[in-house]
């Protein structure tokens, strides 16, 4: 079975069309703007560090483009000598594969100091291509401290996913405000000549 795997994939990059109809069948994306819930996530004192975000399913070879939280900061805010994330801070989004490793991640520096604002970060530049099957997006802190993240009721077939200090757990009754954006036409492969892929698969 993952020699057909192989074999299927193979072809795709070989630029062998699909049926119009096989096509019409791959999402490009999750979109979940909803959830007006906030949640005290990042690193904070006395409690850890907790990092969240939402599973998602590509159904088709893709590229990952890029994936929207809604973050709410306010540099007003303490607790105990820590201060709120805010503009100058450095966040980020992970991708993780099924098993929980990490794939790839894009940083980004906050520019607001007080509210909430829907924040992108674009992984269009790193060509990730997806293979079909689950994954998870997460929101991270990079500079220590916290914020708050936007998550709601359950509106998609994912999970809303927490991270604490290393322990993972999954929520069936929430999602993340999300927005994930992918190419259904995937990313170029290198091309294989066919009578290396008959002899692999042989």
């Amino acid at each position: 079975m993952k020699k057909l795997a192989v074999l299927i994939l193979c072809v795709l990059g070989a630029g062998l069309a699909l049926p119009q109809g096989a096509l019409a069948q791959c999402t490009t994306g999750l979109d979940n703007p909803n959830g007006t819930n906030m949640m005290l996530v990042g690193q904070v004192p006395f409690v850890g560090t907790t990092h969240v975000g939402q599973q998602f399913t590509a159904d088709c070879t893709a590229q990952l483009l890029d994936v929207t939280f809604r973050l709410e900061v306010d540099s007003s805010i303490m607790y105990g000598s820590q201060a709120c994330l805010a503009a100058g801070d450095t966040v980020a989004c992970v991708l993780y594969d099924d098993s929980d490793t990490e794939l790839c991640r894009v940083e980004k520096i906050l520019d607001f100091n007080r509210g909430t604002q829907a924040v992108t970060f674009d992984f269009s530049n790193l060509t990730y291509g997806l293979n079909p099957g689950t994954y998870t997006v997460m929101w991270e802190t990079v500079t220590k401290s916290f914020l708050f993240f936007a998550n709601g009721s359950d509106q998609t077939d994912g999970w809303l996913r927490t991270n604490t200090d290393g322990v993972w757990s999954d929520s069936w009754f929430g999602d993340a405000y999300v927005v994930i954006n992918w190419d259904d036409a995937g990313v170029d492969n290198v091309p294989v000549a066919w009578s290396t892929v008959k002899a692999d698969y042989r």
